[in-house]
């Protein structure tokens, strides 16, 4: 029988202690009744006398926790093995803890459990914590409890599906709570059993505010003087105590407030934390999930699987870290997916964990089975339990346990999704002290996940250059960071390192000024004088700085960090003219394509006064042309070769009609331009920004590529055509270090775009009076934003339209505002 007190004689114990007698509450397993009793003989020397608080025969998970958690008197809590792996003892003692430990009368002694033998005698078990290794033990232990008891549940049968259901909750709180709980104690401070007896008990006295009882207890003590009896009903009667198995049988967790039973000493009262609701929202979360659980099985047992799969399915989505939610969904679908529709019948009768101790019959747990693999991805693993404590112990800066727990994940599942990544960020960030050849295989093994990480290889040569003395293989490791990521200036300041270090000094130098070029903050005296680079002398005829008056864009203009090399298309008028002097203003240099020479010349004339800082290169081209295109754009100029930007920003639109009506003209132009002259430019461009590494492709698109309108069905056909290429090219190429973007504007004005459309009629066009459309400027400004991002950020798309447009057809036509 577990617990050998009675409520009647732990009631009358407190009847028995005489009013000058100071009571201490004394919180034990009840496998260490001979260490409670010995505590009770002991002190009853210095007047003290000690309410016994251990686990009664009927007590369910959380009543210990709840008898103990309202005291207001001294607690002395006597923590073994025995207790912390006890599933009645420690269900709710994390917050019964929490409670104690802010009255400040808790005094914890951590004593040696013990394991009965086969003989009749017991085998000391040490209890120990101080060492993460000694958490992860009983870490460990409640983990795989939690998980067998989640594998039974799986197979469990639908009436006693609850039952099971309310054993994996108390044995997951519990495995939540035991890493806390230890934690808490090795922060907050505990006495080993040990200490407590080499001093006479002095720091209980000390720790309980009775230092004057202190010097009578030793004389009493010192001569030997037998303790008084020990009334019966003081402490647990003698015995054989058999203690029972963990995993025998489902666990039947009862919360205390559903009980109407009071507990031995105290009632259940609204101060309590039986009755009070700590974290009540989370608790409500997880009372509403497994109730929906039993909805959902509800309806599979009623014959409608599908409407039960669909609502474990919509929990699963909500809730997609709760195990419990996940198993059930990966259950339900194994069973019932592929099957037959259930034929209607009712739901059995499920016993209270009350009628079923009435009725004394036990349930055996279902076989062991070892968890299948998840085929929905859902149902949790082994390898998925140990890589959430690893993040949770992760957060909470428990370096150590998160490495044990990620460790773990490896040995189980060498595949788990970046477990590697994991391992290595950790070692690399907080484990500096370990073994480097440890870091280096963590690191080894996330490469073989992710070849193309140059984060990765950058981190791994800083190892190998910093930890282990190998400057040769860090130089490798660099170059292959920068052929990954050619934008990266802080890799090749690295890499210009580890090149002056291995005596090439001529190269280093370049490969620094590679890096001032990308990032011009990277250049300072102190690397100057590194890398030996030459300083400028101002000579003695050299003028001094005079103010001079200078124009509003002189004055604004600012050498920009990365002069680019930018080609764009259709640069003759609308959006491809105003985005080209957008980057003209900034000082970079234009290579501007369109078929109207005269236009070409005329902006390059006016750039050239208004941006002297600009460098425009013209070449008057039709990107029809497939052979022309060609032919110009792979015979550029040696200066002009290297282009970083591509701007595919020719387009146009023909004709506004319904398909049976089109025509055919009007369809090959838009299809020439929009689609195949994108395509001819591209493929002549690219491949040198292949070669190189880097390069950025902007498409511009259009609003018409996300939501067709009627009559622009060709036109919107190309514009689609657009949006797809852009992300093909960007599946492609970013493995080279390419960056693909687009930007989609709707109605945008400043341009040729509805003249063109109605083929040159004024008046037609005339559709942008009504209301403010964008600006070719805005659009404008918006390609300049995605090309001057930071190396490492590609932007996908901008879609945008002016605030009076809400869609292709809605529009807020009346006037402008």
């Amino acid at each position: 029988m577990r617990g050998t007190h009675s409520k009647q004689a732990l009631a009358h114990k407190k009847e028995f202690c005489p009013p000058d007698m100071i009571r201490v509450h004394l919180l034990y397993s009840p496998e260490n009744r001979d260490l409670a009793d010995r505590l009770t003989a002991d002190l009853g020397r210095a007047g003290l006398t000690f309410e016994h608080y251990t686990l009664l025969s009927d007590d369910k998970p959380g009543h210990l926790a709840a008898r103990i958690a309202v005291i207001e008197g001294p607690v002395l809590w006597l923590l073994t093995d025995n207790f912390l792996k006890d599933p009645l003892c420690m269900a709710g003692i994390w917050r019964a803890y929490q409670a104690l430990l802010g009255r400040g009368h808790l005094l914890t002694v951590v004593a040696p459990g013990r394991q009965p033998q086969a003989d009749g005698s017991y085998r000391p078990v040490p209890t120990s914590f101080e060492r993460a290794g000694e958490v992860i033990k009983y870490m460990n232990y409640w983990q795989e409890i939690f998980l067998k008891s989640t594998d039974r549940l799986r197979t469990a049968p639908l009436e006693l599906r609850e039952v099971y259901d309310r054993e994996v909750e108390a044995y997951r709180l519990i495995a939540n709570d035991v890493s806390e709980l230890l934690s808490a104690l090795r922060e907050s401070g505990y006495v080993r059993w040990e200490a407590l007896q080499a001093d006479h008990y002095k720091l209980f006295f000390q720790r309980f505010g009775l230092v004057d009882r202190y010097p009578a207890y030793r004389e009493i003590a010192s001569l030997d003087v037998e303790a008084p009896p020990i009334p019966a009903a003081q402490t647990p009667p003698a015995g054989p105590f058999i203690p029972p198995p963990v995993l025998s049988g489902p666990l039947i967790p009862q919360p205390v407030e559903a009980s109407g039973e009071k507990m031995a000493q105290e009632p259940v009262t609204e101060s309590s934390p039986a009755s009070l609701k700590p974290e009540a929202e989370a608790e409500a979360s997880e009372v509403r999930i497994r109730q929906a659980i039993r909805d959902a099985w509800t309806w599979i047992e009623k014959g409608y699987p599908q409407r039960g799969l669909d609502m474990l399915r919509q929990l699963t989505e909500q809730h997609p870290q709760h195990a419990i939610a996940m198993a059930e969904y990966h259950r339900a679908r194994a069973h019932f997916t592929e099957a037959e529709p259930l034929p209607e019948r009712p739901v059995p009768e499920i016993a209270s964990p009350q009628a079923q101790q009435e009725q004394k019959t036990e349930v055996p747990p279902p076989p062991e089975q070892e968890l299948s693999a998840p085929s929905n991805g859902f149902a949790p693993t082994e390898a998925d339990a140990y890589n959430a404590m690893g993040d949770n112990a992760a957060a909470k800066g428990d370096y150590l346990l998160a490495k044990y727990c990620w460790n773990r994940v490896a040995e189980l599942d060498p595949a788990y999704p970046r477990v590697f990544r994991k391992l290595a960020d950790l070692a690399i960030a907080h484990l500096e002290k370990e073994n480097s050849d440890e870091v280096l295989s963590y690191i080894e093994e996330a490469l073989a996940a992710e070849p193309n990480d140059a984060e990765l290889h950058y981190r791994y040569a800083l190892v190998l250059r910093d930890q282990m003395g190998q400057p040769e293989r860090a130089y490798q490791l660099l170059d292959t960071v920068v052929a990954l990521q050619p934008d990266w200036a802080e890799a090749w300041l690295t890499l210009a390192e580890v090149t002056h270090q291995s005596g090439n000094l001529q190269q280093a130098q370049e490969l620094y000024q590679h890096a001032c070029l990308l990032d011009p903050k990277l250049k300072s005296k102190e690397r100057d004088a590194h890398f030996a680079l030459p300083t400028e002398k101002i000579s003695a005829s050299s003028p001094s700085p005079t103010l001079s008056l200078q124009s509003a864009e002189e004055v604004a203009f600012s050498q920009p960090a990365q002069v680019l090399t930018v080609l764009i298309t259709g640069a003759t008028s609308g959006i491809g003219k105003a985005t080209a002097e957008v980057f003209a203003r900034h000082g970079h240099r234009l290579l501007l394509v369109g078929r109207r020479a005269e236009r070409l010349a005329d902006i390059r004339a006016r750039f050239a006064q208004q941006y002297p800082h600009a460098t425009v290169f013209e070449l008057p081209l039709d990107i029809r042309d497939a052979d022309a295109v060609m032919a110009h754009l792979t015979n550029l100029p040696e200066e002009w070769t290297e282009i970083d930007v591509l701007i595919n920003n020719a387009g146009l639109a023909k004709g506004l009609a319904p398909i049976h009506e089109g025509n055919l003209e009007h369809w090959d132009a838009m299809i020439d331009t929009n689609i195949k002259g994108l395509l001819y430019v591209t493929r002549a461009v690219v491949p040198g920004m292949v070669q190189r590494r880097r390069g950025h492709i902007i498409n511009v698109s259009s609003s018409a590529g996300k939501e067709v309108y009627p009559n622009g069905n060709v036109y919107c056909a190309t514009k689609f055509a657009v949006e797809a290429l852009t992300r093909g090219m960007r599946l492609d190429l970013h493995a080279y270090g390419i960056r693909v973007s687009q930007v989609s504007p709707g109605h945008t004005e400043d341009t040729e775009f509805a003249l063109v459309r109605f083929d040159g009629d004024a008046e037609r066009a005339r559709i942008y009076e009504d209301f403010q459309p964008l600006k070719a400027a805005d659009v404008a400004e918006a390609i300049y934003f995605i090309a001057t991002r930071p190396p490492h950020v590609n932007v996908q798309d901008i879609w945008l339209y002016s605030t009076q447009q809400a869609s292709a057809m809605l529009i807020d036509r009346s006037g402008r505002k």
